[in-house]
């Protein structure tokens, strides 16, 4: 039996899809340390909270779309000129991480990497799914999600004693089906209501994952579209167990 610890606090600095629905671009922390995303909307969020950039000791990146990684020079520039940090940050993500990160500084702001580069301690890891990685304080699994011809990989983390597991962007698959069986606490994506994106999840969709998952397990919900009242109502009162909707700059704290 697993054992059971202190509670751990999701942070959501967005929690919209890329057409951004009256919401910014889905981005949040786990107990502080951890970032997940680097939307364009991201150190804006940091900047509001007045939070240290220096706190975040890893960043995952789950794929390239532009909503989830041109975040990416942001955070570069403001480590080069305003983030006094010591010790490095840890940028995960699919293959060719290191590279797409290199490349949208550069292209951003052309000649600054090469010329700030010393004031950024960074390093990147390039992780495969159904992998088993041990960092500081957890362990990771990578699952690879289904979002079209895009490479997309789903976290499952070992963390203070429980699963805690996050979609990145995917339809139905396998793998995130069975990512979600085994989680204490899993982020999901939503990008829509009802509609049919084999690469995206809708809100039956959802509901069939909850259906799967443990009826103690907890369920937050981002990336989503614009919800009416009446399309929350299906979610929060589903008979399979919570679901949590996130909004920008909305805290949860679990304790599991």
């Amino acid at each position: 039996m697993r054992k059971k610890q202190t509670a751990v606090e999701l942070l959501f600095l967005g929690s919209g899809n890329a057409f951004a629905p009256g919401r910014a671009y889905s981005s949040f922390l786990l107990d502080r340390t951890m970032l997940f995303e680097a939307s364009p909307t991201t150190l804006p969020a940091l900047r509001e909270l007045k939070m240290r950039l220096e706190d975040v000791k890893y960043l995952f990146i789950s794929h390239f779309h532009a909503d989830h990684c041109f975040g990416l020079p942001f955070l570069f520039l403001d480590h080069y000129f305003v983030t006094k940090r010591k010790t490095p940050l840890t940028i995960i993500g699919p293959k060719g991480i290191e590279r797409l990160s290199r490349e949208l500084v550069d292209k951003g702001f052309c000649g600054t990497r090469q010329r700030f580069s010393n004031n950024f301690p960074v390093r990147f890891l390039e992780v495969r799914p159904n992998r088993r990685y041990e960092l500081e304080g957890f362990g990771l699994v990578a699952y690879q999600m289904s979002h079209g011809d895009m490479d997309c990989l789903g976290f499952c983390l070992d963390y203070k004693g429980r699963w805690i597991a996050y979609s990145g962007d995917t339809g139905p698959c396998p793998e995130l089906t069975n990512m979600l069986a085994m989680a204490d606490l899993a982020v999901v994506e939503m990008s829509s209501i009802d509609g049919d994106f084999a690469s995206h999840l809708n809100l039956s969709d959802v509901l069939e994952l909850r259906k799967g998952m443990r009826p103690d397990a907890r369920m937050v919900l981002t990336h989503l579209p614009a919800i009416t009242q009446k399309d929350a109502r299906r979610l929060l009162d589903n008979p399979y167990g919570t679901i949590d909707l996130a909004e920008d700059m909305e805290r949860f704290e679990f304790g599991l």
